[in-house]
């Protein structure tokens, strides 16, 4: 060996990005809801997407409520947005049915971290889909309050990366799987969203 060979330090080990690894094992899933989502071409197809995310987020975020987060976490979960959702729905003058949801079980910190996948990860489509609503001239005032406070902040997002890269034991299985049922969840609020 030579000399300079043993003063080059080893490169550190890099550490996986496992967002990576759950996108890719989700894309065919997150596609079918962006499809279902759809656009903005008009208020009766923002009114459906406002029903369908409704309906999704007030199931979700109960499941969080109610799920074990780390004590490593301090105390941090992403926003909710439940609250801006009860106001936008009263300010388009619609209300959707509570049906029972096929909610998913979190037993594990691998599965929650798969449920954030998909909660915090939409907090980046909101921000294209909050220009898409001030292009119908909906905003935080008229109807749009949700998709402001998911556009606002990029923080938790970098929070939940460091959450799910930091995490061990990690299974990856349990935070598709989670993932992907949080994925069809939500593509379940978009059925028979008509105002109602």
């Amino acid at each position: 060996m030579q000399i300079a060979e043993m003063l080059v330090p080893a490169p550190a080990k890099a550490i996986p990005d496992r967002r990576f690894e759950i996108k890719e094992r989700t894309a065919d899933i997150h596609e079918l809801l962006d499809q279902r989502v759809g656009s903005f071409d008009s208020l009766s197809n923002y009114r459906r997407y406002l029903q369908g995310i409704a309906r999704f987020r007030f199931d979700i975020e109960r499941t969080l409520q109610i799920a074990h987060w780390p004590a490593e976490w301090n105390g941090w979960h992403p926003p909710f947005i439940a609250p801006a959702l009860e106001r936008d729905l009263s300010a388009m003058g619609l209300e959707i049915s509570r049906k029972p949801s096929r909610r998913p079980d979190i037993t594990s910190v691998s599965q929650l971290l798969g449920l954030l996948y998909v909660v915090v990860g939409s907090s980046l489509g909101a921000r294209l889909l909050v220009v898409r609503a001030a292009a119908l001239d909906i905003h935080k005032g008229n109807g749009a309050m949700h998709l402001a406070v998911m556009s606002n902040d990029i923080a938790p997002w970098r929070q939940f990366l460091s959450c799910l890269n930091a995490w061990e034991p990690f299974d990856l299985e349990l935070a598709v799987s989670t993932a992907r049922s949080a994925f069809h969840q939500a593509i379940d609020g978009f059925v028979d969203t008509v105002d109602e």
